[in-house]
């Protein structure tokens, strides 16, 4: 699917817009897909943000998408704190950029992370 709407789109357009694409592509083949689901962080029993996540597929798997021409250097880093905090185990990591390119990457709930 990733490719799909990288295909049909091309690189240079906003990460919202990628995002509403995937929303859709997701929706078209049955799968229940929301964006920009709002995640609250707590640090010894104390909320103390928040943070939205890009999409989660299924209630599954968290999906970060990123645009330009450029992926940012700690994108990865980023997916795995949402995961950890999240409680979910699977994350992709979308680029839309010049090249497209993704990661997998699986984060143990024992705190042992991995790709």
């Amino acid at each position: 699917m990733f490719f799909d709407v990288y295909n049909d789109l091309a690189p240079g357009l906003p990460e919202q817009v990628y995002r509403s694409a995937m929303e859709i592509v997701f929706n078209e083949r049955g799968f229940q897909a929301e964006s920009e689901v709002k995640l609250e962080v707590h640090y010894h029993g104390h909320h103390i943000g928040s943070y939205r996540a890009d999409m989660i597929v299924e209630k599954r798997v968290l999906l970060e998408l990123k645009a330009g021409a450029l992926r940012p250097p700690g994108a990865k880093a980023q997916l795995i704190n949402y995961l950890r905090l999240s409680g979910l185990e699977v994350g992709l990591l979308l680029f839309f950029g010049p090249d497209p390119e993704f990661w997998r990457v699986i984060a143990s709930r024992a705190g042992n992370d991995g790709q």
